[in-house]
């Protein structure tokens, strides 16, 4: 509030009595300037705090309004993730059921004879051994044995087949002087006169063992003497490995 300071008035009286000053409240323009001025500051910072509350406001909203869009964004990237991937699986699922259900394709054979025409079969084989008694040992891919010898002329490719139980019965088995026999699976003939006598994996390391420590051994009516085979398996690192002490 303004300050006033208290006038004194000339006396209007003429009795020659003395009186009492009449004192009156005089306006003074400098102090309601004052007034003025602080009312205004008053004011002006009564806005400038408005101004501030409502520029926090829409700050703090256009943050919420940010964080919300990039949680939506997030939340509909996770979706369309989840929509891509279920229609992958769908896809490996389906494509997989269709491979299930399609009927396998059959391989055609021709046949000459009751036993089954070998001629176009490829057999992989490696590891040769060759013996003093004119046959061989090899190792299929799945570590199966073959022995193979040159015989008679023949225009028969498979003379021997366990799935069948068909051919010639004297290639039924492999059996060591010893007694020890081990079945063969098949027996083909390739260029005519080579024969190849197949063994299952399973019986690798036994057939292998008796090779190099048995005397002889009788295949498909032929008879093979084992000298010196030890020893020739033994530098042979493939063979020399299934070797037991």
């Amino acid at each position: 509030m303004s300050r006033k300071t208290p006038r004194i008035e000339p006396t209007l009286f003429g009795d020659g009595e003395s009186h009492e000053p009449i004192v009156t409240d005089e306006y003074s323009p400098k102090e309601s300037y004052s007034d003025e001025r602080s009312d205004t500051a008053q004011f002006a910072d009564s806005v400038k705090q408005t101004l501030n509350r409502s520029y926090q406001s829409a700050r703090q909203i256009v943050r919420d309004h940010i964080l919300a869009s990039r949680k939506n964004t997030l939340i509909a990237s996770g979706i369309s993730s989840i929509l891509v991937l279920a229609v992958l699986v769908s896809l490996l699922s389906l494509s997989e059921h269709e491979a299930i259900e399609s009927p396998p394709q059959e391989q055609s054979v021709e046949t000459d004879s009751p036993q089954h025409n070998a001629a176009n079969v490829t057999v992989s084989r490696s590891h040769q051994v060759e013996f003093p008694d004119n046959f061989s040992l090899w190792a299929t891919a799945h570590n199966g044995m073959v022995i193979s010898w040159k015989a008679e002329q023949s225009s028969e490719t498979k003379i021997w087949d366990i799935a069948t139980a068909e051919g010639d019965q004297t290639c039924e088995q492999m059996i060591f002087n010893n007694g020890d026999s081990y079945r063969s699976l098949d027996v083909l003939i390739e260029h005519g006169s080579h024969y190849f006598a197949s063994f299952s994996p399973l019986d690798n390391v036994a057939i292998v063992n008796n090779i190099a420590l048995r005397g002889s051994f009788k295949l498909c009516g032929y008879q093979f003497s084992l000298k010196g085979s030890q020893a020739i398996l033994n530098r042979h690192p493939h063979y020399s490995e299934l070797l037991t002490n």
